[in-house]
């Protein structure tokens, strides 16, 4: 076995400050709102000439509007409801009074294409400082009527901190590069070049967050853009090196990990068809499966040998298996999956069979919660533990 994206009537900052105060997404900074904006306020002299705020395809020289490679669905209204925060300052509700708010998220366009670039600036009008991190910006797509988080996967967290009167700018692009040729998406950790793989057409939100100093509000600075592209396919990434037949699952060996270090153990990562209601399972995009290997790999190959079941066999040194619990139903596209992962103790010997001894369960306080992480059968809660054996003939 081998290693495996303007309103034309612009409203008055009265009108706004009576209609929007308590809608969600467009919550003003209270008690921050600042006499007149900065120096550096958003008139159209900054925007590129893709500012557009409403969906569709762009405008030729010859005045006709070119196709769009956006996917059907429903349009966000505005930007995500984030989680850990109080307020969200959403631009798409303020982008015509932003001299009414201390501190927002100016885009430089709404709509982007391949290789092509866009800018986020978090600017602070305000005569405080504006406390955040510049590694902790966010990326989410709008699927099916819903926000995913897409990236990044892991945020440095020092503080950083945006003066008053001065600004910040994040520079998102987006190159697929070679990732549907099986290439894997890489990490990314920036304060200023956002270069990001792994993205299809549609809508999406970026997001940074702060406090300004003196109130205690957590605050999200949010932007929704575009992205005009074609939907980015699911494929396996190009460490799966052979793949063969079970009975009625498919086995895939993985190149990944090294068989001979130190720490390395064979583990497995399995997949399988099922028929779980739909809210009971985590919902997944493609964008999202792209970000985790183990799960790209198995719901590509799935998909590619009309697979009920599927073995990824790969050796991996992290604690848990593969760096995460990601035990449960995954729903994607419409169809269940449940997943489990296991190392090489729960890999059976060429012949043997597996007899279940009994379940217990495992408090969190108990002793027994501090063993290596086991394998729990299908359909148990995650907090049970099962004893089994392995026989050989």
């Amino acid at each position: 076995m081998r290693r495996q994206d303007r309103q034309a009537g612009r409203t008055t900052r009265r009108t706004f400050l009576a209609g929007i105060g308590g809608t969600a997404g467009g919550a003003l900074l209270a008690g921050c709102i600042g006499g007149g904006g900065s120096d550096d306020s958003n008139d159209d002299s900054n925007r590129d000439d893709t500012g557009d705020d409403g969906p569709g395809g762009e405008t030729g020289d010859d005045g006709e509007t070119a196709e769009s490679r956006l996917p059907d669905g429903p349009v966000p209204e505005t930007c995500p409801a984030y989680d850990g925060v109080d307020r969200v300052v959403c631009y798409d509700a303020i982008a015509d009074v932003t001299d009414a708010v201390d501190a927002f998220l100016d885009p430089s366009g709404r709509t982007l294409t391949s290789r092509e670039s866009v800018e986020f600036t978090l600017r602070n009008g305000s005569e405080h400082t504006l406390y955040t991190n510049f590694y902790n910006w966010n990326v989410h797509k709008h699927v099916g009527g819903e926000w995913h988080h897409v990236a990044p996967r892991t945020v440095n967290q020092p503080l950083m901190m945006v003066p008053g009167g001065e600004s910040h700018t994040w520079t998102l692009t987006v190159d697929n590069g070679d990732i549907e040729d099986g290439e894997p998406v890489p990490r990314v950790s920036a304060t200023e070049d956002v270069a990001l793989a792994g993205l299809g057409g549609g809508h999406y939100a970026f997001r940074a967050r702060g406090t300004l100093e003196g109130h205690e509000d957590e605050l999200a600075f949010a932007a929704t853009f575009e992205f005009d592209a074609e939907p980015i396919a699911l494929t396996p990434t190009n460490a799966v090196e052979t793949t063969y037949w079970d009975g009625e699952t498919l086995v895939a060996e993985s190149s990944r990990g090294n068989p001979d270090g130190e720490y390395d153990r064979l583990g497995a990562y399995e997949l399988s068809r099922v028929d779980t209601p739909l809210e009971k399972a985590r919902t997944v995009i493609t964008e999202q499966v792209l970000r985790n290997e183990q799960l790209r790999d198995t719901l590509a190959l799935a998909h590619q040998y009309d697979a009920d079941a599927v073995r990824l066999e790969e050796y991996d040194g992290t604690r848990p298996i593969f760096g995460s619990q990601t035990d449960g139903v995954v729903a994607f596209q419409g169809e269940r999956f449940e997943v489990r992962e296991c190392f090489d103790r729960d890999l059976p010997q060429e012949g043997a069979s597996m007899r279940v001894l009994g379940v217990i369960s495992v408090a969190a306080h108990s002793p027994l919660s501090s063993l290596p992480k086991l394998t729990v059968p299908c359909g148990l809660p995650a907090d049970f533990c099962p004893l089994r054996v392995w026989t050989t003939p």
